[in-house]
């Protein structure tokens, strides 16, 4: 066979070539000198096999050798061009392949290396550490908490893995209902969420609309009994019902009372009403043989006049000044012993306690079982007396029905108009004296002090404490 130099030059280059693409674990490269020496062999033996061809037919050899040289020269422009590459890519055998650590394998176009311990597929061409995951969606996402999750079904809200809201995701300071994002309260991350149609935000919290309302300075307060809404600046709830503070109260937390006038005390509206601007008054006067007004004063009910019941068959009362004209004013006087039985069922002749209980409520000063100043220009009445009438402040009505002393041998009457005294239910240990109040007409004050039982003095009776508003 007939090859010229160049034939053999390129047969050598295409061997070399061969053997550097081989696997180096299973043939053996030769070294640049054999190489070299096979080529000049094979050039050797080529040249002479072409000058013997030669000698034997010069023309016709001379013909094929112009063809042959034509056609190699031809080629061998192409030919050196596509060895370029060649060269070039055998460059890259000459260095390691690039490992992925321990494990022997390297990592192809759509691979990485993960933190140099295991081949990894990238995620939508991206590589990641760590710290971050390949979602569902073949996008790089950092950790949750430390952990991966379903980047379709969930999202990371302040490192807490959260389902999203139908297919959104929110801010901290939204929350998701019925697949709808809302703003938490105040629109802020510490915010309440609530349930929309049901609850509504005030200020930061939340509350709800069948039995509370926000105020206008962003406070939850409940309605009044789950129903009414009222100004927490001028109203108070009393029971299902609302009150304006100042002029109205709410009696045992479920009754709207107005306040009498100036005065503060607080009443069964059903039981008593306020009459002449500021004197409160039962509804319902008390019957008994004739009819009694009575009056609250404090917590206290008295009647509004001196008892003038004629206890029947019996002498131990009689008429101020003994002229029966003056009972229906003044009414009765009756002696100590008597005037503890007088007064109608429910009420009573009052103690000591309930004396002291009312000079109190009209001075606080005062002390109990002592003269108590200035009392009595509150309960006087604003006639009759000879001086010093009073204001009749509480309808309290004192009169000066004076006295009669003890019967010598009948009873003598004093100081009609001026003087007006009334029995207290405690005798003084069991001596002949009993305890009594007094008002004269020198001055404004009560007076404390005993008197002998079968003195004759008035009776005011007081609505018992069982039966007290």
């Amino acid at each position: 066979m007939y090859f010229s130099n160049k034939t053999t030059f390129c047969l050598g280059l295409a061997l070399i070539l061969f053997l550097s693409c081989a696997d180096n674990s299973d043939v053996e490269f030769p070294e640049k000198d054999e190489v070299r020496k096979r080529y000049s062999s094979s050039s050797a033996e080529s040249s002479s096999s072409a000058e013997v061809a030669g000698s034997s037919s010069s023309e016709q050899s001379s013909s094929s050798v112009e063809a042959a040289g034509s056609s190699s020269s031809s080629s061998s422009e192409p030919s050196s061009s596509s060895v370029a590459p060649s060269s070039s890519s055998v460059a890259p055998s000459s260095s390691s392949p690039a490992f992925c650590g321990s494990t022997g394998e390297i990592p192809t176009a759509n691979q990485f290396c993960y933190e140099n311990s295991n081949i990894r597929n990238k995620c939508g061409g991206e590589t990641y550490n760590a710290k971050e995951f390949c979602g569902i969606d073949e996008k790089v996402y950092t950790l949750c908490g430390g952990f991966p999750y379903p980047t379709d079904k969930q999202f990371c809200l302040l490192g807490i893995r959260t389902d999203k809201c139908g297919d959104l995701i929110y801010d901290p300071w939204q929350f998701c209902f019925n697949d709808v994002v809302q703003n938490r309260c105040d629109d802020s991350p510490n915010g309440d969420t609530y349930t929309p149609g049901i609850e509504k935000c005030c200020g930061s919290n939340k509350y709800t609309l069948a039995t509370q309302f926000c105020h206008t300075d962003k406070t939850v307060k409940d309605k009044c009994g789950g129903i009414a809404q009222y100004n927490p600046e001028t109203e108070s709830c009393c029971g299902s019902g609302k009150y304006t503070l100042g002029t109205q109260f709410c009696y045992k937390s479920n009754t709207v009372g107005d306040f009498c006038g100036t005065r503060e005390e607080t009443f069964d509206p059903g039981l008593y009403e306020c009459r002449q601007g500021n004197k409160i008054y039962l509804k319902i006067p008390v019957s008994y043989g004739e009819t009694y007004e009575a009056v609250l004063i404090g917590t206290q009910t008295w009647m509004a006049k001196n008892m003038n019941y004629d206890v029947p068959e019996n002498d131990t009362d009689v008429c101020s000044g003994n002229n029966d004209d003056n009972c229906p004013k003044y009414g009765r006087l009756y002696n100590w012993s008597t005037a503890n039985g007088v007064c109608p069922n429910g009420w009573h002749l009052p103690s000591n306690a309930d004396w002291n209980a009312l000079m109190k409520f009209i001075n606080p000063s005062c002390l109990d079982n002592a003269d108590c100043a200035e009392a009595g220009a509150k309960l006087k009445s604003e006639s009759d007396w000879t001086s010093y009438n009073g204001t009749d402040d509480f309808g309290f009505s004192a009169l000066p029905s004076g006295y009669g002393n003890p019967p010598i041998p009948g009873p003598t009457f004093s100081l009609t108009g001026t003087l007006g005294t009334w029995w207290s239910s405690e005798d003084n240990n069991g001596t002949d004296y009993s305890y009594r109040r007094v008002m004269r007409s020198y001055d404004n004050n009560v007076e404390y002090g005993t008197y002998d039982k079968r003195a004759f003095f008035s009776v005011r009776c007081i609505k018992d404490p069982e039966l007290e508003n």
